[in-house]
């Protein structure tokens, strides 16, 4: 989100009186004709896959005794949903993507049905193929596979990847093939190999240099002031003391090595831990050994300090953004790379939850 302070959104949202929403079912308001009782979004700046799910009551029709017509010619799987979220002055979109999955219930409170949705990535989910994508690089495999799958539910941003740079070696006799794995999880090891960012950000999809890089602060939130909830973490269960990759050269018959050791100042249990990757595939030279070795390094330094928290409705929260968070001290009031953030709205009102991590 551009940087903005807390008081203007106040102003700009009034007070943060009326929460509403929106959700388009293909090209239909459905809140017009339906009663949502319950709606949350999660949005994830990390590998997995964010989504959406809503309940929809008064589903049925009293006079004919039946489940009204309409609500099976309007929910129906595969359809695409965009929701909005924020207050009557003004909606922020905060999810595009597509029905997963419908579930029917009858209880005492009256029939109802929930409505689940995937964000772009789901549709990348069960597409086991065989292909030989030859020497393609892996912006043009992204790239290809991202428009044949996710164009319908998502914008495609800029494919960015530097792991190809420079590449020598075996890789000019063995063709890249994708093989017993579907699209989701090939293009999330492509992503790990270099610590970048793989995610949906509402329409649009990212597959570039880790967005905790470029992301700048937005809004501070500090404790007794904005934060209802705040929970901080440090945790040295996936921290590590280095990273050594070895490979070969299958083609020269040449073994080659890279190696990211953590400078950072971590206790003695922390640097005797080394984490050794044989033979990965895909690297075929040192250079690319290396690169591995520091972007895995980078992935668990992340993970040293994390935190949780909640706020009252913000919809220009969002995955992907930087808060700054006070009040609380030194060694907690900080910068944090938000994950993931729920936007919840139900009968008791609108909330924003967050998950976060300290940039390494």
């Amino acid at each position: 989100m551009a940087k903005c302070e807390f008081s203007k959104l106040e102003e700009s949202y009034k007070g943060f009186i009326n929460p509403d929403f929106t959700i388009k079912v293909g090209q239909k308001t459905v809140q017009k004709d339906f009663a949502i009782v319950d709606l949350k979004v999660k949005m994830s700046a990390a590998y997995d896959i964010g989504s959406c799910e809503f309940t929809v009551a008064g589903i049925m029709d009293l006079e004919e005794g039946e489940i009204r017509k309409e609500v099976l010619s309007t929910f129906k799987t595969g359809e695409v949903v965009v929701v909005e979220m924020g207050y009557t002055s003004s909606l922020q979109g905060v999810f595009k993507g597509y029905i997963n999955s419908i579930a029917y219930e009858f209880s005492g409170q009256g029939p109802a049905i929930t409505v689940e949705c995937l964000d772009a990535k789901g549709a990348l989910v069960n597409n086991k193929t065989w292909v030989n994508f030859g020497k393609k690089d892996i912006k043009e495999i992204v790239t290809s596979i991202l428009n044949e799958k996710c164009k319908d539910y998502a914008d495609i941003g800029t494919i960015e990847s530097d792991f190809d740079a420079g590449e020598e070696g075996a890789y000019d006799e063995s063709p890249e093939i994708k093989k017993d794995v579907d699209d989701y999880q090939y293009l999330k090891a492509f992503a790990e190999r270099t610590n970048n960012s793989f995610c949906v950000i509402y329409d649009k999809i990212y597959f570039c240099k880790n967005l905790a890089e470029k992301a700048e602060v937005g809004i501070k939130l500090e404790w007794g002031k904005h934060l209802l909830t705040f929970a901080m973490e440090h945790d040295i269960s996936q921290q590590i003391g280095a990273v050594e990759v070895y490979g070969m050269d299958h083609i020269e018959h040449k073994t080659f090595s890279g190696k990211a050791t953590n400078t950072d100042e971590v206790p003695t249990v922390v640097k005797n831990k080394v984490i050794m990757i044989n033979d990965p595939k895909g690297v075929v030279n040192e250079g690319q050994a290396t690169a591995l070795a520091k972007h895995t390094l980078a992935a668990h330094q992340t993970q040293f300090v994390t935190c949780k928290g909640s706020t009252i409705g913000l919809p220009d929260l969002k995955a992907g953004d930087k808060v700054e968070i006070g009040g609380m001290g030194e060694g907690l009031n900080g910068t944090y790379y938000l994950t993931h953030v729920t936007h919840s709205i139900n009968g008791g009102g609108y909330l924003t939850s967050f998950d976060g991590l300290r940039p390494a």
